[in-house]
């Protein structure tokens, strides 16, 4: 039960949003990868993910990490 509470707790909870962004819906949608660069960059920096050291000039990593944090979301789960 605690632990569970724990997990729930850190874990992201939909809607996973930044700047006004729902990032669930971009993933569900498909429509992240029309945002810049430097934007997934500090989507990924606000929601503390593992970003690649030194920044990659590439989206592809960004977009990884944003569909594995969008997997993790209660949204996701629940389907």
């Amino acid at each position: 039960m605690a632990r569970n509470l724990t997990l729930q707790t850190i874990s992201l909870q939909h809607p996973i949003v930044f700047d006004q962004s729902d990032i669930c819906t971009m993933v569900k949608n498909d429509t992240l990868k029309k945002l810049k660069l430097g934007i997934l960059q500090s989507i990924c920096q606000n929601l503390e993910l593992n970003v690649p050291v030194p920044a990659v000039r590439r989206k592809a990593p960004y977009l990884a990490l944003l569909g594995e944090a969008v997997s993790q979301c209660s949204c996701h789960i629940r389907q």
